[in-house]
């Protein structure tokens, strides 16, 4: 059985990540969010869910840098 794709669209990453829509375009636009994670469909940018999840649990994953 294939797995069904679950896509966001701006409004709903931005609720997601507690950003604004703004910010996300910003984000996809400039590379923050990676390439893998974006559908371009038309005018219109959607985003996999599965692969946001697994972007943010590698962001979690790289320690914080430590400045004296």
């Amino acid at each position: 059985m294939e797995k069904e794709i679950k896509l966001l669209d701006v409004p709903g990453l931005a609720k997601k990540l507690k950003s604004t829509v703004g910010t996300v375009y910003g984000w996809a636009s400039s590379g923050k969010i990676p390439k893998w994670c974006v559908i371009k469909t038309g005018s219109s940018l959607r985003f996999d869910e599965d692969m946001i999840n697994k972007w943010l649990d590698s962001l979690r994953a790289k320690p914080i840098p430590v400045t004296p």
